[in-house]
């Protein structure tokens, strides 16, 4: 092997990885970045990649666009959108969750939508979820998301009245 190639994970960005295999290896990648990932345990460090679909996904350092799994764990990491049964986040950043339960720490969240949320010194726009335990700092919880609808609603409804009145007047 020339001095220049190293053995990775994966040999390009464009590659598409899978380990459907019920004996299946981990897919471990590290330090590179791969369009996607199928298997049913992903190990990224330090890595990237669009998409996963796993049963098991441990993100650490690393970023992902579309993560789809039965359980997922970030640690230092970064993600568009996750959609999995249990996500637990220590000082991470994503954009939207959807699951059954989550649990952030020192973690970033633009929506969140589960049944249950325990945070630690989290923070996100939108949360929606059947019972937040810890300490989350939500610009909208459910409540506030029905209450801002509502304002939103009736302010939008006011200035079409009021639109149509000045438009039969002149």
């Amino acid at each position: 092997m020339p001095d220049h190639e190293q053995p990775t994970s994966a040999e390009t960005a464009e590659d598409e990885v899978t380990g459907e295999s019920e004996e299946a290896e981990p897919v471990t990648i590290f330090q590179e970045a791969v369009e996607s990932v199928e298997a049913r345990e992903v190990l990224i460090r330090q890595g990237g990649a669009n998409n996963i679909h796993a049963e098991h996904a441990d993100v650490r350092q690393s970023g992902v666009n579309v993560l789809t799994a039965g359980t997922a764990q970030f640690t230092q990491g970064a993600a568009a959108i996750i959609q999995a049964d249990t996500v637990t986040a220590t000082e991470s950043g994503i954009g939207i969750i959807a699951g059954g339960t989550v649990a952030l720490a020192d973690s970033g969240a633009g929506v969140i939508v589960a049944r249950h949320v325990t945070a630690d010194h989290s923070r996100s726009l939108l949360t929606i979820a059947r019972t937040i335990d810890g300490n989350v700092d939500t610009m909208l919880d459910t409540h506030g998301a029905v209450v801002a609808g509502l304002a939103a609603g009736a302010a939008l409804g006011l200035v079409l009245v009021l639109r149509s009145l000045l438009l039969r007047r002149g």
